[in-house]
């Protein structure tokens, strides 16, 4: 009797692990194709007096170096270019579209995150243990649940050819920036700058 008791226990335990298995992997799934990171419509230039517009726009710039400069012309041509690429990522993220996403990525950051051994380290610093055997899977279980539910508000320039896609908060009159996304220009194209481990 016992040794039927064991056994059935050892058949629940196996049961139990990979219910839980699945279970990860649905949750993964879940959040890849609910996740989205809207440009805010607030932000946009349209509506904002003239003070407003001449405020975000040194805040954009306020990180250039001394030698770079921006014009008024050029940042509302960017921001409007970065908002729309964020627009798309939403379509793509929704739709799970892997081969689109990879339109948006830069080649450094591709092969990057194809190296097994960066996939590995971010594994183990995931909340929950998934594995991370490819880019596509850095794509489902990495980058689509970071962006759940964010909000861009503004952009900031790094550089004249590095922007980061910014959510505002505004706590007891201080400005925080939240960074949603980080973008490179390459051939006059703003495209997704990937995280990379510490």
């Amino acid at each position: 009797l016992t040794k039927v008791c064991l056994q059935y226990r050892i058949f629940i335990m196996k049961t139990m692990k990979k219910t839980f298995f699945i279970t990860l992997i649905l949750i993964g799934m879940i959040l890849a194709v609910s996740c989205t990171s809207t440009p805010s419509s607030d932000s946009s230039s349209k509506g904002q007096t003239s003070d407003q517009k001449e405020q975000e726009y040194q805040r954009s710039i306020g990180n250039l170096a001394s030698n770079e400069e921006i014009s008024f012309d050029t940042f509302e041509a960017d921001k409007k270019a970065i908002f729309k690429t964020i627009f798309l990522l939403d379509t793509i993220i929704k739709d799970n579209d892997y081969n689109k996403w990879l339109l948006f990525i830069t080649p450094q950051s591709k092969a990057y995150w194809s190296n097994t051994r960066n996939l590995d380290k971010a594994s183990k610093k995931l909340p929950i243990k998934i594995p991370l055997p490819n880019l596509e899977s850095y794509f489902k279980y990495v980058f689509c649940p970071s962006r759940a539910n964010s909000q861009i508000d503004e952009i900031r320039y790094i550089s004249t050819t590095q922007v980061s896609a910014v959510h505002v908060e505004y706590e007891k009159n201080i400005i925080k920036d939240i960074i949603i996304y980080s973008l490179v220009k390459q051939n006059d194209r703003w495209l997704v700058e990937l995280d990379r481990l510490n």
